[in-house]
């Protein structure tokens, strides 16, 4: 049985198809390829005006199996410091476990596509 859980990815300013189509993709293949089954995807929409990181935390308050998956924590925030106090946020308020696809310790990312040369084989 697959578990349900959430995405979400925050993508640059630009022509919303081409920003969104990447990170959304892989989520879906990561979710596929790991048991989970993605009940939405949340896209925060860089100096937009919308909030779907809140709309992620009320998402997950109400789910009875709060799991979310990110491409990288860079999509939570550009600054490491507050990265990881929106994951604690996140982790605190709604019980939600986070899966992060990139593990910024095994591979360097760069918030929404792998840096060519520094992937590490797994």
């Amino acid at each position: 049985m697959r578990l349900p859980a959430f995405g979400y990815v925050r993508v640059p300013a630009g022509p919303p198809e081409c920003a969104t189509q990447g990170p959304r993709k892989e989520l879906a293949e990561y979710a596929d390829r790991e048991g989970y089954v993605l009940s939405e995807i949340f896209t925060e929409h860089a100096e937009s005006g919308s909030s779907a990181f809140a709309a992620l935390v009320d998402a997950l308050k109400d789910s009875e199996q709060p799991v979310v998956i990110v491409p990288a924590l860079c999509h939570f925030a550009h600054l490491p410091a507050l990265r990881s106090a929106m994951k604690k946020h996140v982790e605190q308020e709604t019980g939600a476990r986070i899966v992060i696809i990139h593990d910024a310790e095994h591979q360097r990312y760069d918030c929404g596509r792998l840096i060519p040369g520094m992937e590490i084989a797994q």
